[in-house]
């Protein structure tokens, strides 16, 4: 008898499964406590008998013996796997003397064809002795491979009921599901790889330290998981580290179970709690009973208000369902609250960025638009004037440039103070957007008052404002439009606010002009844009510029393209360049959208099948999608493109306003999710103005969002601690979405690099690159485009 590593490790591994077997006959669980006892001692004794086999490979009779044994002790392991599948998974019902018989026939008939010599041949037959350590060679039999197919129908069986049992669980318990499968597993991929000899284990068989293993990892969870214990699938859920708040009730809604979180927010311990009304308990009785008086077959749902003893009234949102027995009747609810404070809270400062400029804390662009159509509406009703005041500082850029952007902000906060301070309570001053503020003067009782006011607020600005240590002179320029004379809608008032203004400014500095007729002759510029807009769409004589998105973080830019963004550009012959900001709006208007949309649509994914032959490059080219593409015709348009260009689906990303999404809702949730089953990903634009709640962003089938320039902008700001909490709430939730986070309008370092220090994804604006035409993009890029 020669012991070699082999066999020395089996017998160790044997040893110890012995010993593990007889304590967990005495300290087990009562329920698998024999089974789990029998698994062990099993594959203990299969343990020692291979290793007696491997040491007395050149002693014939004891080499049979352990042969025999370790054959034994085989037939037991699968029957005893199944017995503890059965208890484990509360089946006991199934376990009966004749089952218990009929798993014993199989082994024994095995044991008796090896232990008898005119039979043994046909279940294995060894080769001839050879020197010790060589592990010995055995050729199956013609009864070996009915014994074989015994044994893997019998795993199959236990290993079945228990992914069945384990499919039941919740989610939380995926964990240890996780490690019961990979148990019941493990053993047997060894032994195919054994029996079939696939990969380099040679002749020996670790089927038997595998089982050991396996075994040792089944007691460990019988006995530190109660999957299947009682409260029989709520106890499932109430895990002890989980931060949401679990209630277990009776039906008579009192408490009968509660895990930690929920014990923090109703300030009891589970012993005091237990036995107290739900509704009471969480000092919430109406709310409550009206969540659970409401389910039924489906989960109710809700959010409730809850005092708590620590912080204050807390956000939740509520989940409660019915709990079914075996006979799948109701026997209780459970109850399930998420804390959703922090999101709420969030949504009200998105709510608040989104109608309030960061900066000035005036209303902005959104709001003023809203408090206009307010007015408007009182004024069609009252029949009073009503001016709108479009105000433009002169000379703004030349003083921010001297004085830097921080001088610069100074500089616009104390203009919208100054501006507050000359309006009535009624009235609204708002920021409208760069050095342009907008005033609303309702009830005039003549249109010549908007003009004294006008005066007033010139005076009060030209007045000398200290900055960094000097005296700075600031004049403006203020247009004037009054309803009904000038217009009766917002958008006809505003044009012609605006093109008063311009007129002031015309005039000189602490100008003020009111819009008329001769003014308005300037629209027939709009007239010949439109028409000219629609022969360029026709012919197709648009272009397209592209855009990099640059990989961020904390150190810096990277240096990696994570994406090019294409933006159309208007070239006109006599005008020059128009901005996208005047035409796109005004091919919305026109309703040439459609068509425009699908020209940039199938230009862009020719574009980057270039890049893909000519640069070896597969970055993705994002399109940006209006609303009034969003249909399903878009799908149509989406795969003639792909079609066409012979272009990867991930190639593409298609950007939707965030805007667009919230005005489109559930239509615009199935038509995203119809994009991503193709293979394309989308992106939500202009993420946080306000239109779209943390709840609601959940909910969408997104792969991308894309920070609002506006929220971005307050990060240029030294002490805008706001912008850099909002922005931070903001990405961390995208990443727990997993979702890539991209910044918009990124101009100046401090942006880009408090961007990556937040965790921001990537970046994109001047600071990264400009857009450029297609055949200057790879000077541009350089060595930077992934490959």
């Amino acid at each position: 008898m020669v012991w070699s590593l082999a066999s020395i490790i089996t017998l160790v591994v044997g040893v110890i499964t012995l010993a593990m077997g007889g304590l967990a006959l005495h300290v087990g669980r009562q329920r698998t406590r024999r089974s789990v006892a029998v698994l062990l001692l099993a594959v203990g004794v299969w343990n020692v008998a291979y290793a007696i086999e491997l040491a007395t490979a050149d002693v014939m009779v004891a080499r049979l013996v352990g042969g025999v044994v370790k054959y034994g002790a085989i037939g037991v392991v699968p029957p005893a796997l199944l017995i503890f599948v059965l208890q484990f998974t509360r089946r006991t019902d199934l376990i009966s003397r004749p089952l218990l018989l009929s798993l014993v026939v199989e082994p024994v008939w095995v044991v008796t064809m090896l232990a008898l010599p005119a039979t043994h041949e046909l279940i294995r037959v060894y080769e001839e002795p050879l020197a010790p350590p060589t592990v010995p060679l055995i050729a199956t039999g013609p009864l070996f491979w009915v014994h074989y197919w015994y044994v893997q129908a019998l795993l199959l069986v236990a290993v079945g009921l228990l992914v069945v049992s384990l499919a039941r669980l919740p989610r939380t318990a995926a964990p240890q599901v996780r490690l019961l499968l990979g148990a019941v597993s493990l053993p047997w991929l060894v032994n195919v790889v054994v029996i079939f000899r696939i990969g380099g284990l040679g002749r020996f068989d670790a089927t038997s330290i595998a089982c050991a293993v396996s075994a040792k990892v089944l007691l460990w969870s019988s006995e530190r998981y109660s999957l299947f214990d009682v409260v029989p699938i709520a106890r499932g859920l109430v895990i002890e580290r989980m931060s949401d708040a679990i209630l277990v009730l009776d039906d008579e809604r009192t408490v009968i179970d509660l895990n930690p979180a929920a014990e923090k927010l109703v300030g009891r311990s589970r012993d005091t709690a237990l036995g107290l009304p739900a509704g009471e308990l969480m000092r919430a009785v109406p709310e409550v009973r009206a969540l659970l008086d409401r389910v039924g077959t489906q989960p109710s749902r809700a959010e409730l208000e809850l005092a708590s003893r620590d912080h204050g009234m807390l956000h939740f949102d509520a989940v409660a369902s019915h709990l079914p027995s075996r006979a799948t009747q109701a026997t209780g609810y459970l109850l399930v609250l998420r804390d959703v404070t922090d999101r709420k809270r969030l949504d009200a400062e998105l709510q608040r960025l989104a109608h309030f400029d960061t900066l000035t804390e005036l209303p902005n662009r959104k709001l003023f638009m809203d408090r206009l159509s307010q007015a408007l509406a009182r004024a069609r009703r009252d029949g009073t004037p009503l001016a709108v005041l479009f105000c433009d500082l002169d000379g703004f850029k030349r003083i921010n440039d001297t004085l830097g952007h921080a001088q610069g902000d100074e500089l616009l906060r104390e203009i919208a103070a100054r501006l507050q301070r000359r309006i009535r309570d009624g009235d609204t001053v708002a920021r409208f957007g760069g050095d342009e503020y907008t005033v609303i003067l309702s009830q005039l009782t003549r249109a010549g008052d908007a003009a004294l006011v006008a005066r007033k607020l010139l005076g009060e600005l030209s007045t000398p404002i200290q900055l960094g240590g000097m005296s700075v002179q600031v004049t403006a320029s203020i247009g004037i439009a009054i309803w009904p004379r000038d217009g009766d809608d917002l958008e006809a008032l505003i044009r012609c606010a605006d093109m008063a203004m311009y007129r002031a400014k015309a005039l000189g500095p602490n100008e003020l002009a009111f819009f008329t007729a001769a003014i308005g002759k300037n629209a027939a510029t709009r007239h010949r844009l439109e028409d000219d807009l629609r022969r360029a769409i026709a012919e197709h004589t648009l272009d397209l510029a592209f855009q990099p998105q640059l990989a961020v973080d904390a150190t810096g830019m990277s240096g990696d393209v994570l994406g090019i963004e294409a933006l159309a550009r208007w070239k006109h012959p006599e005008l020059g360049t128009i901005p996208p900001a005047t035409f796109i709006p005004l091919a919305e208007e026109l309703g040439l959208m459609g068509e425009f949309g699908r020209w940039v649509l199938s230009r862009s994914c020719e574009q980057a099948a270039r890049w893909r032959d000519q640069l070896h490059s597969r970055v993705p080219v994002a399109v940006n999608v209006s609303g009034r593409q969003l249909n399903p015709e878009l799908l149509i348009h989406l795969d003639d493109a792909l079609l066409d260009a012979h272009l990867d689906p991930s190639q593409l990303i298609l950007e939707l306003s965030e805007g667009t999404v919230a005005s489109h809702g559930e239509h615009a949730t199935d038509l995203i999710a119809a994009i991503r089953a193709r293979g394309v990903r989308v992106a939500l634009d202009d993420y946080g103005t306000g239109a779209t709640s943390t709840m609601r962003l959940a909910s969408l089938p997104l792969d991308v969002i894309k920070i609002d320039r506006s929220l971005v902008a307050g990060l240029a700001r030294e002490h805008d601690r706001r912008a850099s909490a909002v922005l931070d709430a903001t990405i961390n939730l995208a990443h727990d979405l997993g979702l890539l986070v991209i910044g918009e309008g990124v101009e100046q370092q401090v942006q880009q690099q408090r961007l990556g220090v937040l965790g921001c994804d990537a970046i994109q604006g001047h600071l990264v690159a400009r857009p450029v035409p297609a055949t200057e993009l790879p000077d541009v890029l350089g060595s930077r485009v992934s490959r």
